[in-house]
């Protein structure tokens, strides 16, 4: 498989260069994604994965060190526009225009060369999305699936989803798990970053954890699930961070 991005010595603070450690979010981070992969980003409250994301997005500007998008050698921080058109980050909470869900498609398609109308609009269907609706008419749930439908129909090569279970019901649910795997192809991948492990166990490839700035796993689920003492993802997870053996306060009657 390709290589689509890769971070190297990436080193990010809040504050300026040399300012105080504790400004620092990550330090000498490296990592690498390939196509064909549904990548799933854990980690605890404040471990960095919007931040993450936003950098392996250009969105933000690393410290040090770089993420490349690999298939053009371009730095993502340079926000050259061929490598902007190969990302789509789908936040957890976005800001849509006030258009009719169909022209949303048509407006920000225009910044996607492979982005298909079509393939939207069945998304949009199989999402029980109303194409005629106006985004600020719609639940947040409703806009969530018209943000993933559009992401999925661009066609870019990574696809980065914040939370993407917030907000749908059961069957929507079903139906992103379902719609991520037909979707899938060598030359795109999709990362998940999610809290909810259960719901993307049995669909994901490989596991990310970001832990106190840096990289605490990267792990092929399959190779998890071949370890004799793996039962699940959320019990492997707890083993990790060690949280399966926190103390429990009981309650005093």
């Amino acid at each position: 498989m390709q290589t689509l991005i890769q971070a190297e010595h990436l080193h990010f603070s809040w504050g300026l260069t040399g300012s105080t450690a504790g400004s620092d979010w990550f330090r000498d981070l490296n990592l690498s994604l390939q196509g064909g992969h549904l990548y799933g980003l854990l980690g605890r409250n404040g471990a960095g994965k919007t931040t993450l994301i936003k950098l392996l997005c250009g969105l933000l500007h690393p410290t040090a060190g770089v993420a490349r998008y690999v298939p053009l050698d371009a730095v993502m921080g340079e926000r050259k526009p061929e490598a902007l058109t190969e990302v789509v980050f789908v936040a957890e909470s976005s800001e849509l225009p006030p258009l009719p869900v169909e022209r949303f498609g048509h407006y920000a398609g225009a910044l996607y060369p492979r982005y298909e109308h079509a393939r939207y609009l069945d998304i949009l269907r199989a999402l029980e999305v109303p194409s005629h609706a106006r985004m600020q008419t719609l639940s947040f749930g409703q806009r969530r699936k018209a943000h993933i439908a559009f992401a999925l129909a661009t066609d870019a090569r990574l696809v980065f989803l914040d939370e993407p279970t917030n907000g749908l019901d059961i069957a929507a649910q079903i139906l992103l798990r379902k719609l991520l795997i037909a979707q899938l192809a060598p030359h795109r991948s999709f990362v998940v970053s999610t809290h909810h492990v259960r719901e993307f166990e049995n669909v994901l490839d490989e596991i990310i954890v970001l832990d106190c700035g840096r990289v605490l796993a990267h792990e092929r689920m399959d190779t998890l699930q071949a370890q004799v003492d793996y039962s699940d993802l959320e019990n492997w997870y707890a083993r990790l961070i060690g949280i399966d053996k926190a103390e429990i306060p009981k309650v005093v009657s």
